[in-house]
């Protein structure tokens, strides 16, 4: 398994969250796969196998405005959420297939950071950056908090439907 490959699904494709106990939060996961996709077979994959009534559905799009590629999207919190896409074999660093999930801003996230990169410097008085380092706070939580769950029970329920059809190991 490489470094951050957790295996955090049980057999039945279920979330153990007893594998996450002691382990520091990454906020991206990578699942090595012996074959390469492409974002839309990824997606096909998916949409053939994914549980939509335990883990939500998914569309094929840009995560904010700030964006250019595309990723597979699947919801986390209201200001974060979790794209997957395929990495290729090819080039100095890549040489196995990969899966890869992380947590990213949504519109409203991002909304957030730029208001608080807007208050930097300008706004000189302490109840602003008060507010600043409240509402930084309050995201960087969320992400290690519930955005990390969900992206924990994604990389689990994918790398378990990935083993299913023979594309680990």
């Amino acid at each position: 398994m490489a470094g951050n490959d957790r295996a955090c699904g049980s057999a039945d494709g279920s979330f153990d969250a007893g594998a996450l106990k002691g382990q520091v939060m990454k906020g991206r996961q990578v699942i090595e796969v012996n074959r390469e996709f492409t974002l839309e077979e990824l997606a096909q994959f998916m949409d053939e196998r994914w549980d939509r009534e335990r883990f939500s559905d998914f569309y094929i799009g840009h995560p904010s405005g700030a964006s250019s590629p595309q990723y597979i999207i699947l919801p986390a919190t209201e200001r974060w959420c979790t794209i997957v896409y395929p990495k290729e074999v090819g080039g100095l660093f890549k040489k196995t297939a990969k899966i890869v999930l992380t947590s990213t801003y949504t519109l409203a996230g991002t909304a957030k950071m730029m208001e608080h990169g807007n208050r930097i410097g300008r706004d000189e008085s302490t109840y602003y950056k008060i507010q600043s380092a409240k509402d930084q706070r309050e995201l960087n939580d969320e992400m290690r908090g519930p955005a990390e769950e969900i992206l924990q029970e994604y990389t689990g329920h994918l790398r378990f439907l990935l083993q299913q059809a023979g594309y680990i190991g």
